[in-house]
């Protein structure tokens, strides 16, 4: 008998990917922000794009 709280396997499909979509997120802007507390790394990016121009 199922209960009546479970999931079908295509929500929890969807859920899992979703979840690993933010997750995917969340740690691109983690790794981001991380870069840029580097003075550094800001500098040498800045100097990069101006380079361009």
């Amino acid at each position: 008998m199922r209960e009546a709280h479970s999931r079908s396997p295509p929500e929890m499909k969807r859920k899992a990917h979703t979840t690993l979509l933010l997750l995917l997120a969340l740690a691109a802007l983690a790794s981001v922000f991380a870069l840029y507390a580097q003075p550094d790394f800001v500098v040498q990016l800045s100097n990069q794009i101006w380079a361009c121009f």
